[in-house]
C-alpha cells in the first residue's frame, strides 16, 4: 500500500492541474486531501500496538499492560514483592522407612547375616525346626514383635527355587522373645531347605 501511494497521489495531482475548476477538478481536489488521512491509517493497523487486545501504558492502568523499566522492574505505580516473611514452624515427622533389614546366606546349615546389606539386625541363628528355620536376633532398640516384617528369596545365595516367609507363632516351638522367625521352603516337594538366601525388611 505504502509503495503505491506516490503514485495515487501523482496521478491526483495531474488531474487537478489538467482538469482545474470543473467539477471534476473539484472532485479531484477533495480527493487528495482525504487520500492522506487514509493513508495515515492504513500504514499502522488499528490493533498493532496491543497484545491480545491489551495495549500498553507507562503507568499501571485497568486493562492495560505495564512495560519493566531500564532496571529491569516494574515501576512503583504497579507495586514491589515484599520481604520474605518469616520461616514457618517444621512439619511433623514423615513415615520413616524400614528400621531394619537384612540378608542371610544359608551357607550350607551355618547361616551368616551379610553385612553389607544388613542394618539393625546382629545374629541369626538355627532355629527350632532345624534347616531351614531362621531365628534373627535384632539390634538393640528394634522391635522386630510389633511389627510386620516382610522376608523375600534372594537369588544369588539360593541353590534351589522356593520361598521365604516370617512367621509370627503364638503356640508351638518358637525362637526366643525378641528374636524374628523366618522359614524357608522349596516348592516341589514342600519342605524346609536350608539351600534358599533371602532378605527380612521390618518397618
Amino acid at each position: 500500500m505504502q509503495q503505491r501511494l506516490p503514485v495515487v497521489l501523482s496521478v491526483t495531482a495531474l488531474a487537478v492541474a489538467l482538469l482545474g475548476t470543473t467539477p471534476l477538478g473539484r472532485a479531484a481536489h477533495e480527493l487528495t486531501r482525504v487520500i492522506p488521512a487514509f493513508a495515515k491509517k492504513a500504514g499502522y493497523a488499528s490493533n498493532a500496538g496491543a497484545v491480545d487486545g491489551f495495549r500498553a501504558s507507562k503507568t499501571a492502568r485497568a486493562g492495560y499492560l505495564v512495560p519493566l523499566g531500564a532496571d529491569g522492574k516494574f515501576p512503583v505505580s504497579v507495586g514491589q514483592v515484599g520481604p520474605a516473611g518469616p520461616v514457618g514452624p517444621p512439619g511433623p515427622a514423615g513415615v520413616s522407612g524400614a528400621e531394619a533389614w537384612a540378608l542371610v546366606d544359608p551357607n550350607g546349615g551355618s547361616p551368616r547375616l551379610v553385612n553389607a546389606n544388613t542394618h539393625g539386625f546382629s545374629a541369626v541363628d538355627v532355629g527350632p525346626f532345624g534347616s531351614g528355620d531362621y531365628c534373627l536376633t535384632p539390634s538393640p532398640g528394634v522391635n522386630v514383635e510389633a511389627t510386620a516384617a516382610v522376608a523375600s528369596v534372594e537369588a544369588f545365595y539360593s541353590n534351589v527355587f522356593g520361598i521365604a516367609t516370617v512367621r509370627y507363632p503364638t503356640t508351638g516351638p518358637s525362637c526366643p522373645a525378641g528374636q524374628l522367625e523366618v522359614k524357608t521352603f522349596t516348592d516341589n516337594p514342600i519342605q524346609l531347605s536350608n539351600q534358599i538366601g533371602f532378605t527380612v525388611d521390618v518397618p
